[in-house]
């Protein structure tokens, strides 16, 4: 965002004329838990993920790109984006936010230390204790990788207003997750995504059958070691990689009073120019499908785009209504504890389930 903010400053294709924008940056736990409702009124363009959107809407805070661009152009969009990238963004009826970026979890390993992972679920199980890995068990991401792996053993799992996921999948997964977290160096406990890939990039920790994958990763830098990235494990072979969508988007503040130079950069970091050069240039994930399909955009990255492509488009996208991040950190201690306790699968999804419940219905 930074490097288009500057590039909005010049003439060319993607300035923005007579309009300046200052960005403020938030560390990874802030954006998974910062009020966006409080964000808006202080700011004219608002980063946010999809599962945040519920929340966002019902508080105002965001003013729906459909009431700001014709029809006709949000129709050029529709096929402009991988996966459900943009779809992850209509609410309502709405559209909000455009995705700045594409992301969904996916595997990580040291191709210094083992070949490319090709394993499922249950053979992760077993290698857990002859490889060292590691999974991300910090707040959100213990229920992420959770709901990853139901994705893996239920491939498009629907939740509803009184499951979050069926008490068969869901203790399967609980299983698969504990006997990962057995496994685990104890001093790697408690990181989240980035943390548990600073971990591969500087100690010895081989693999990471899932988390986000940061594609910046993917180049040795400062003597740090490579870290590659591969779709997420299937469950059994022959079904569809279990990840649950990441990625964020650009929205326009409910209370912006600079409407038409923050669509304009909207407009900017929507354009393919900027999604196949100025994006992945400076280490991001373009949104755009075609990006993720230019070759060379690939073999610059350590063929991430190709490795992990599959996964994007199969990813499964989160809840989104008003209440869900807070659902999301709260029942990640809730799972993380359950992990330490060994609690019984049973007990442990049933309680989920039922904090879950709560959740939904609290605003009804």
């Amino acid at each position: 965002m930074l490097a288009l903010a500057s590039i909005g400053l010049q003439d060319g294709p993607l300035g923005v004329e007579g309009s300046k924008v200052r960005w403020d940056r938030q560390d990874l736990a802030d954006f998974e838990s910062h009020s966006i409702a409080e964000l808006a009124v202080r700011y004219d363009l608002l980063v946010i993920d999809h599962p945040g959107l519920g929340s966002a809407v019902a508080a105002g805070a965001l003013r729906p790109l459909d009431e700001l661009v014709s029809a006709e152009e949000l129709g050029t969009w529709s096929d402009r984006y991988v996966g459900a990238a943009l779809d992850s963004y209509f609410l309502n009826g709405h559209q909000g936010p455009v995705p700045i970026d594409a992301a969904t979890q996916v595997s990580a390993f040291r191709p210094d230390l083992m070949d490319p992972p090709h394993l499922t679920w249950p053979e992760i199980a077993d290698a857990a204790h002859n490889i060292r890995s590691c999974i991300p068990t910090k707040a959100p991401h213990v229920l992420l990788t959770f709901l990853g792996i139901a994705a893996a053993a239920e491939p498009g799992f629907l939740s509803n207003n009184d499951e979050l996921v069926s008490s068969d999948t869901g203790e399967l997964a609980f299983v698969l997750l504990s006997e990962l977290f057995k496994a685990m160096p104890r001093e790697l406990h408690d990181l989240d995504p980035i943390g548990v890939l600073e971990a591969m990039s500087l100690g010895d920790s081989a693999f990471c059958p899932l988390l986000y994958g940061y594609v910046n990763y993917s180049r040795p830098d400062d003597g740090r070691a490579r870290v590659l990235f591969s779709d997420a494990p299937r469950w059994p072979p022959g079904l569809t990689p279990g990840s649950v969508l990441g990625g964020t988007g650009l929205s326009i503040s409910g209370y912006s009073t600079h409407l038409p130079a923050a669509l304009d950069h909207l407009r900017q970091i929507s354009s393919e120019r900027a999604q196949l050069d100025v994006v992945p240039r400076v280490g991001g994930q373009p949104s755009t499908l075609n990006a993720w399909l230019n070759p060379q955009v690939d073999e610059c990255w350590g063929n991430f785009y190709s490795a992990t492509l599959t996964t994007q488009l199969a990813a499964w996208r989160r809840p989104r209504y008003d209440g869900w991040i807070r659902l999301q950190n709260e029942a990640s201690v809730f799972l993380f504890d359950a992990l330490v306790q060994n609690a019984q699968p049973d007990a442990t999804v049933a309680e989920l389930n039922r904090r879950y419940r709560l959740s939904r219905h609290a605003l009804e």
